[in-house]
């Protein structure tokens, strides 16, 4: 591999002396589209790429790896069919070949147990449950009240025979709270492991993400190898590495 690169590396720089004034022209053209490499589309509805050619001036064409999953368009609007993982690939003549995954979903639909009860259950594509269990931190609640959603929240993670993962949602802006501490460490101790989504991630700068990131893992004391996902609700920035982790958790392998 690495007598490959080295060979590539002076075949360029051979290029370069030969050709100094075309070093424009040698750039290849590509497809740039307003997806990125990766996008999400839920059954039922479509999404445009907004495609177009960037160095060349060409029409590009578009083809689905799975038919049944999602489709496109000659004008390159995907539309989710059912609930799956499709690859696009998108082509033009002269111009390097663009492939992006599409994550097809269901809208959750959510199931309320009571209105004296706070669990609520999702159902995703009748592949899963999203569980969304009481928050503890800001809610306007009696110590009392809060007791009984800790015994709730207790009795769910200890009596769930399908449990597959267990998420804390933390603030990224600031340190860790010590509610925040208190129900990792009582996870951890639990036997659970838990991943962390550093949520809000919209209201800090990109310079900030890495450091406030490190704080989290710091104040929290995490384990080797725990998970923090930064995410954004309003950019839908993690999204995408979210589902990922929950498609490796829940579907075969083959998927």
């Amino acid at each position: 591999m690495k007598k490959k690169i080295m060979t590539m590396l002076m075949l360029l720089a051979v290029s370069c002396m030969i050709m100094p004034t075309n070093a424009k022209a040698a750039k290849k053209a590509y497809i740039k589209t307003s997806t990125g490499s990766k996008t999400t589309v839920f059954v039922g509805k479509t999404l445009k790429l907004n495609a177009k050619t960037v160095g060349k001036k060409k029409k590009i064409t578009y083809k689905t790896s799975k038919k049944s999953v999602a489709t496109v368009n000659k004008k390159g609007v995907i539309k989710g069919k059912k609930y799956g993982t499709a690859k696009i690939t998108m082509k033009a003549s002269g111009v390097k070949t663009k492939k992006i995954t599409v994550y097809v979903r269901k809208a959750a639909t959510g199931i309320k147990l009571s209105s004296a009860q706070t669990i609520n259950f999702y159902n995703i594509n009748d592949a899963m449950y999203l569980v969304d269990l009481p928050g503890y931190g800001y809610a306007k609640a009696s110590e009392e009240v809060k007791a009984k959603w800790g015994k709730m929240i207790e009795n769910y993670l200890h009596t769930s025979k399908r449990l597959k993962a267990v998420f804390l949602l933390i603030d990224i802006r600031h340190d860790p709270s010590a509610n925040d501490r208190m129900m990792y460490e009582w996870m951890v101790y639990q036997g659970f492991a838990p991943i962390i989504i550093a949520t809000k991630l919209d209201k800090i700068k990109r310079s900030q993400i890495q450091k406030n990131v490190k704080a989290i893992r710091e104040g929290l004391g995490v384990q080797p190898g725990t998970m923090i996902i930064p995410f954004s609700a309003e950019t839908k920035q993690g999204r995408e590495e979210i589902w990922e982790l929950i498609d490796s958790l829940v579907l075969p392998q083959d998927e």
